[in-house]
């Protein structure tokens, strides 16, 4: 876990970013029910290897998402097919802050249009 270690100083930063970031999103948002984007730069990877070592060129890490757990809105994360060797990949859906219900209803119509959520990996 050492990667996911926060310094003080730099959580201390977040906490005094998170009410712009709040209200840029809020903004953004605005006369929309969501945000759609993909989950990850990448497929998942392998559960016995680290991040780091299946993808280098993501020293940021592995999620998109890091501007709306910044600001503290509703995500919802969804199968939506697969890549290489069959390991899946995922969109994400950011909701206004207190829109849980909402992303969540949309998360309901996405998989009764879609059958993503009932695959399962070879040998599972």
């Amino acid at each position: 876990y050492a990667g996911q270690v926060v310094l003080a100083k730099d959580y201390l930063r977040a906490l005094r970013l998170r009410r712009p970031a709040a209200r840029a999103l809020d903004a953004l948002l605005a006369g929309v029910d969501a945000i759609a984007a993909p989950t990850l730069p990448t497929v998942a990877w392998p559960l016995d290897t680290a991040f780091d070592k299946v993808y280098p060129d993501f020293p940021g890490g592995s999620s998109v998402g890091g501007a709306a757990n910044l600001s503290g809105v509703p995500g919802l994360f969804l199968m939506n097919g697969v890549g290489e060797s069959a390991l899946p990949t995922s969109l994400q859906l950011t909701g206004r802050a207190l829109g849980e219900e909402s992303l969540l209803a949309i998360g309901i119509r996405y998989q009764e249009r879609t059958s993503f959520h009932r695959q399962r990996p070879p040998g599972l």
